[in-house]
C-alpha cells in the first residue's frame, strides 16, 4: 500500500500522500510493538483480490477530511521538521 502512495505523490506532490504514509509508519510501529502480524490480522480478507483491490483504490483515491486525520496524519515527521519539534 505505501509504495502506491508513494507513486501517485511522484505525480504532484501532496499533503494527503505524506499524511497517508505517516499513517502507514504508525500503525506499523503499533503492530510490531503489539507484536501482531498484519497479514493474520487481515485473515481471509488477504486472499480476496476484488476486496483488496476495492480497498487499495479507495485509500489511494479518496481525499482526507480534518476528521478523518490520525494524530499521525496530522503531525507527519515533514510537518514536524518544519514548525521545530
Amino acid at each position: 500500500m505505501a509504495e502506491a502512495i508513494e507513486e501517485i505523490g511522484r505525480y504532484g506532490s501532496s499533503s494527503s500522500v505524506e499524511r497517508k504514509l505517516s499513517h502507514i509508519d504508525e500503525l506499523r510501529s503499533r503492530l510490531a510493538l503489539a507484536q501482531i502480524d498484519a497479514r493474520k490480522l487481515a485473515g481471509r480478507a488477504a486472499d480476496q483480490q476484488t476486496l483488496r483491490t476495492k480497498a487499495r483504490n479507495k485509500v489511494l483515491r479518496q481525499g482526507l477530511q480534518g476528521r478523518d486525520l490520525t494524530e499521525a496524519m496530522r503531525t507527519t515527521p515533514e510537518s514536524a521538521c518544519t514548525s521545530g519539534q
